[in-house]
């Protein structure tokens, strides 16, 4: 009975390296997709950084200080969590160049006394035209 039992607690010992084992496993595949997705995100914050007002080496420091801060994190869930932080980052360099690039075609183009003057000439027209 005594190697049965020997044998019972190594099988049991066996089985709970494996899973441990399949558990580093799927850590290390959750990481390296993490990897792959900051890659990308990296890419487009470099691509979207181009144009932006603050200037391209701001977002580049930005996100190396963010990339920097987290370099030790290695649970997937906390990485997805960051991941979509930067993508948020991301969003937002993005809707701040495109309010730039708006701004700076309406100055481009509408002069605020010319518009201001049309309004009012509307506005007569109207006026008039309701009488």
């Amino acid at each position: 009975t005594e190697t049965e039992t020997e044998t019972e607690t190594e099988t049991e010992t066996e089985k709970e390296t494996e899973k441990e084992t399949e558990r580093q496993k799927q850590r290390i595949i959750a990481v390296n997709i993490m990897i792959q997705g900051l890659r990308e995100l990296y890419r487009g914050l470099m691509w979207a950084g181009r144009e932006y007002p603050g200037g391209h080496d701001l977002v580049r420091r930005k996100a190396k200080e963010m990339i920097f801060a987290n370099k030790d994190v290695t649970n997937p869930r906390e990485l997805k969590r960051l991941l979509a932080k930067g993508r948020w980052y991301l969003r937002e360099v993005e809707a701040i160049t495109g309010l730039a690039k708006y701004r700076h075609l309406k100055k481009a183009y509408y002069d605020e006394e010319d518009v201001a003057f049309r309004v009012k000439a509307l506005r007569n027209q109207l006026a008039e035209d309701s009488k």
